[in-house]
């Protein structure tokens, strides 16, 4: 939430902060656990939204490259997802930064990246649902509803590799699908309901692998 008053102190703080990572050269590791360090204890402030035009392209490239800053670059674009009003502008962009960290979730090694990447989804979709009654948060669930046909997919491939008795990706795939149905049910069950058929109302194939799509379609 926006800071005023007697937290104006911190927020100079992070503003300061924030210009003076954006205003370095480094994408490293370093700077985004930095910057995310600025927004979880400086908050979200005025200045901080300022910015956006600066901070969420940097985020999206970092996040789209295959090293260590991804991490916490991902964790702070998840902690801006939560002022869904001023996001909103930078949406596509989002969506396309995730949905391709999402389409590796294949590889173990880069569990935590595709967990975070959902995580952002949850996030805007949990500040959309608790937004006041006379909050205008049309344009954000207008965008929520185009990604979802590109977005669900790849929720259900991640719900499709759990692995019994660990936590993951699936189990916030999981999470995620159930907030998008609640911002948007008939956009989520267009795409929902050819995978459910096709894994449980079927002849689906009885392979090694398929009960975990039967799994996630129960699910």
């Amino acid at each position: 939430a926006l800071r005023s008053g007697s937290d104006c102190e911190v927020a100079a703080h992070a503003v300061n902060a924030v210009r003076h990572i954006l205003r370095g050269a480094t994408d490293s590791e370093e700077a985004m656990w930095c910057l995310l360090a600025v927004l979880e204890h400086g908050g979200i402030d005025a200045g901080v939204i300022e910015q956006l035009d600066e901070v969420v392209p940097k985020l999206c490239r970092v996040a789209s490259r295959d090293h260590k800053a991804r991490l916490p670059a991902l964790a702070c674009l998840a902690e801006l997802s939560a002022v869904y009003e001023h996001i909103d502008a930078y949406m596509l962009l989002l969506q396309n930064t995730t949905i391709d960290v999402m389409r590796e979730h294949t590889r173990p090694l880069l569990s935590d990246v595709t967990t975070l990447s959902i995580e952002m989804w949850s996030v805007l979709c949990e500040s959309i649902l608790s937004a006041a009654p006379e909050t205008d948060s049309e344009d954000a669930r207008w965008s929520v509803r185009r990604a979802i046909p590109e977005l669900v997919p790849e929720l259900l491939s991640c719900m499709s590799l759990q692995v019994e008795g660990a936590r993951g990706p699936s189990e916030s795939a999981g999470a995620c699908l159930q907030l998008l149905a609640d911002v948007s049910v008939e956009t989520v069950l267009v795409v929902v309901a050819p995978y459910i058929k096709r894994n449980l109302l079927e002849d689906a194939p009885r392979g090694a692998a398929s009960w975990r799509e039967r799994e996630a379609a129960v699910t």
